[in-house]
């Protein structure tokens, strides 16, 4: 039978005397002697470079395997709508803002960089009023504006400018040009628009690639984020649920597949993996965690590894495989 055994030296020399022999199973069963087993183990995967976890050549494999449509859609499912009703819940007991999330020095730093002037590209202002839905608002803009004009020129009604006029001798003379001065101005504003919305559109574009503008703009910024912070939790819940989050997410695997499939992207995705590992890759795992995360990983380990083992230990089949002589 296979055994465990227990070396310790004694007297004067070096030689390993053994003391005990122990059956597998009876190691197994002992937590007290698992848990520097379980430390040993920890210790073990902190010392393996980081190229003993990860491959280039096996990345996009569980990449796709990490996006099988299946296990996306019951995630999606059974987790992730689950956990948006569960939070919306609870941030109606909390009672907090969206602004409590963020430490005071993330938002002093948005702050800053939010309330900066946000210049526009006048090359982009440009392509976007050359868009006929810019040039169709802007259009009915001002066709609007000169036929409130013409309203107001109207000789009919006492509010119109020429209705202070419409007394006395005159009043039947300008009721019969009423109609003929209205169709007159309406053709001018409309001859007007024709002939100058360019020139509006080239003044649209210079008025908003001012630094005035882009000062205004830069305000408006820092106000939205301000009244975002302000937001509780339930409503931006509440938002998000309205839109199609769902959707949404369920069409990303399908998105990843499909660009995984190019050779193109595959090639980058590699180029950089390769590349990460040819910095990181030598680094022990342990290293990479640092000292906090060892000594995390180490703690866990012993709370919980030996009653793993222990498991593993009293698991159907097991016992067989342990008594096996080693070949």
């Amino acid at each position: 039978m296979v055994v465990f055994r227990r070396w310790s030296s004694f007297g004067d020399g070096d030689i390993p005397q053994v003391t005990d022999y122990q059956d597998p199973l009876t190691r197994l069963g002992d937590e007290e002697s698992l848990e520097p087993l379980a430390q040993r183990i920890v210790d073990l995967l902190l010392e393996q470079p980081l190229r003993r976890f990860l491959s280039p050549e096996t990345l996009l494999g569980h990449l796709l395997a990490a996006c099988d449509a299946p296990l996306w859609e019951r995630s999606l499912s059974l987790h992730a709508s689950a956990f948006c009703q569960r939070d919306q819940e609870r941030a109606k007991l909390r009672g907090d803002k969206l602004g409590d999330y963020l430490n005071e020095e993330t938002k002093l730093l948005l702050r800053r960089e939010l309330g900066e002037p946000l210049l526009l590209d006048r090359a982009f202002l440009e392509a976007l009023v050359r868009q006929e839905a810019v040039k169709s608002i802007l259009r009915s803009m001002v066709e609007e504006t000169l036929q409130r004009f013409a309203q107001a020129l109207k000789p009919g009604g006492p509010n119109g400018l020429l209705g202070g006029l419409s007394k006395g001798p005159a009043v039947a003379l300008l009721q019969r040009m009423a109609g003929q001065i209205e169709a007159q101005i309406q053709r001018a504003a409309a001859s007007f628009v024709s002939q100058s919305l360019e020139v509006l559109l080239g003044r649209l574009v210079h008025i908003l690639a001012t630094q005035e503008t882009a000062a205004q703009l830069g305000r408006l910024r820092l106000a939205g984020f301000e009244a975002l912070l302000e937001l509780p939790t339930r409503s931006a819940w509440s938002l998000a649920r309205k839109l199609p989050i769902r959707e949404v997410l369920s069409l990303a695997p399908a998105l990843v597949r499909h660009n995984l499939g190019r050779e193109e992207i595959q090639a980058a995705a590699l180029a950089e993996a390769e590349a990460f590992l040819a910095e990181e890759g030598s680094r022990s795992l342990g290293d990479l965690l640092g000292e906090k995360g060892r000594a995390h990983l180490r703690e866990t380990a012993r709370k919980l590894l030996p009653s793993y083992l222990k498991d593993l230990g009293a698991a159907e089949g097991v016992g067989a495989r342990a008594a096996r002589p080693l070949t």
